[in-house]
């Protein structure tokens, strides 16, 4: 069964992009989004709003990823992918292509 929902902001300040709509893809977000919501640690946070261009090496075309979650705290900005461990292979290969690209960000 997939859980996929509407995520409420309650600290609509915190939230860096349109917090009306905040979508969780998993039971997993969901938890993380309360927790950077309710956290005083957490200065800014985003869903799906942070877009990292790849040029693709089977198309050689610029795609684009959504990353999952930016979180800002006082010391450091945190780039999240949130991903059950079967899917880690895809994830692993993504980062190979990303380190590989040669579209300079």
């Amino acid at each position: 069964m997939a859980y996929r929902g509407r995520y409420t902001v309650k600290n609509p300040a915190k939230y860096d992009g349109d917090p009306t709509k905040v979508v969780f893809r998993s039971l997993w977000e969901r938890q993380a989004f309360r927790w950077m919501d309710n956290n005083p640690s957490v200065i800014k946070w985003q869903s799906e709003e942070t877009v990292i261009p790849y040029r693709c090496k089977t198309d050689n075309k610029i795609h684009r990823y959504f990353m999952d979650i930016k979180m800002v705290t006082k010391e450091k900005t945190f780039l999240i992918e949130i991903k059950p461990k079967n899917k880690l292979k895809l994830l692993k290969n993504l980062a190979e292509r990303l380190k590989d690209t040669s579209l300079k960000l």
